[in-house]
């Protein structure tokens, strides 16, 4: 990801954009398309502007790509719009013109979901503070946010009990709005640590979390996975349907290779959960992790991204 400052006034279909206005851009090798994301000063997202290219070398050191000719720009409100075809020369190479026509294809049906992990991307990082999060049928996955730490705090509180049987126990100051406020400023500044809230749609309430941690990039791309749900939201699918959705979220957009996650051997529902979704048995780990007073044995379950086996790190 890579940010621009606007230094001159440009018009696209209805937008008229400028400085102090600001882009961030994503690259993929292996995607017929490249992604702006513009924002006003104020930190507003106001489009998404999807250019069609080909050729793209990535390295630390430089970026590089053929532009196509043809972009898509969609609004905020899903609406998308095909740019610059007619600007594609009449001697333009057939072979060419196909690779435009499948990836234009490809984009129309792919461009809100990767508008929203580009976003989710940055809200993670204290980047875009509007994101309100990433939807599911039942769910919204959202960033940390320091305005929302009364009700993680409610959650922890109503629920501290609970949790204490398959996590460490939390003291009431830990289960408190500052505490809280200060540990999502933190997240948001932590490299290592991805946290997304679930929050209820229909009932509009925090009712678990997901928290990837120990982060770790170059040639190893691993984290850990841990998650927890409210005590009167079980047994409904929410834990599988919000892990479903952040390890795609991860794998698609922040191009791990593994996920791991380590389970007291007696917890069947979130052996279930992790079965579900693909993570394969590794070995027990013996005392792995004090919990409710005992140290105690953890299976040790791992996913891998087998979609991105050739993508080497990001």
């Amino acid at each position: 990801m890579l940010e621009y400052r606007f230094d001159r006034r440009w018009r696209v279909d209805e937008l008229v954009l400028g400085p102090p206005m600001c882009t961030y851009a994503f690259y993929w090798a292996d995607r017929p398309y490249n992604v702006y994301l513009w924002f006003t000063a104020e930190g507003d997202f106001t489009a998404a502007y999807f250019n069609i290219a080909d050729g793209v070398k990535l390295s630390p050191q430089r970026m590089e790509y053929r532009d196509l000719y043809v972009d898509l720009l969609m609004y905020p409100d899903g609406r998308q719009v095909v740019l610059d075809k007619h600007e594609l020369p009449a001697d333009f190479p057939r072979e060419l013109r196909r690779y435009i026509e499948s990836a234009e294809k490809r984009l129309q049906s792919e461009a809100g979901r990767t508008v929203d992990y580009a976003r989710m991307f940055l809200a993670v990082r204290g980047l875009d503070t509007g994101f309100p999060g990433m939807e599911t049928e039942n769910l919204m996955l959202e960033p940390p946010d320091a305005a929302a730490a009364d009700e993680y705090a409610a959650y922890y509180s109503r629920n501290s009990e609970f949790l204490a049987s398959y996590g460490p126990v939390r003291d009431n100051q830990y289960c408190s709005p500052a505490a809280q406020a200060a540990l999502a400023e933190q997240e948001l500044n932590d490299s290592s640590v991805i946290r997304m809230w679930l929050r209820h749609r229909q009932d509009n309430r925090i009712i678990g979390s997901i928290k990837f941690s120990n982060i770790m990039r170059g040639s190893f791309q691993s984290c850990f996975t841990g998650y927890a749900l409210d005590s009167e939201y079980t047994n409904r699918g929410y834990t599988s349907e919000g892990l479903a959705a952040a390890v795609d979220y991860l794998f698609r957009m922040e191009r791990l290779h593994r996920i791991e996650a380590n389970i007291i051997p007696g917890n069947l529902p979130s052996l279930r959960v992790v079965e579900k979704l693909g993570f394969e048995y590794e070995g027990r780990a013996r005392k792995y992790l004090f919990i409710n007073g005992k140290w105690r044995d953890h299976l040790h379950m791992v996913l891998l991204n087998e979609d991105g086996e050739d993508q080497g790190p990001a």
